[in-house]
């Protein structure tokens, strides 16, 4: 039996908000291959957005790191949780600090670090973080016309 039966099925029944048959069909798919990422933040989300359980989302979420500790987008999704839902911004910072460690100044994890401080007004440590996006990565005009301004505002 593949586990991917399970996700899917997991993936239609979350489509029609019937939350309780996804996460049990998310559920097998991890008894099934317990290192499947698609289940495990599905069912991050879940607990998060529809059947409120935090500690539940928070474990899903620590344990796609697990799966995958080189992705910069796993460590924003649990910053981002942290922020947004727990209201945790000591725990936010850290898992941001983290995965830039994990991802060795992964681009995306660095821009996301600078709007994380703009958000929480650390105007010197998102400053910080421009400068090394801007030296990492001096060909990007993005990085450039997007965080150039910052520097120079007192």
């Amino acid at each position: 039996e593949d586990n991917w039966v399970w996700v899917s099925l997991g993936n239609l029944y979350q489509f029609v908000n019937d939350f309780d048959r996804a996460i049990q069909a998310y559920e097998k798919s991890l008894e099934m291959f317990e290192y499947d990422l698609t289940s495990t933040l599905s069912l991050a989300s879940i607990y998060q957005n529809h059947v409120v359980d935090l500690e539940k989302a928070e474990m899903y979420y620590k344990k796609a790191i697990d799966i995958n500790e080189d992705s910069a987008d796993l460590y924003d999704r649990l910053a981002k949780f942290y922020y947004q839902k727990v209201k945790d911004v000591d725990a936010a910072e850290a898992i941001y600090l983290k995965g830039l460690e994990k991802t060795n100044n992964h681009p995306d994890l660095i821009n996301d670090i600078i709007h994380f401080y703009g958000w929480v007004k650390k105007p010197e440590e998102q400053k910080k973080f421009i400068k090394i996006i801007l030296e990492l990565y001096p060909e990007n005009t993005k990085f450039q016309k997007e965080f150039g301004h910052l520097l120079e505002e007192k």
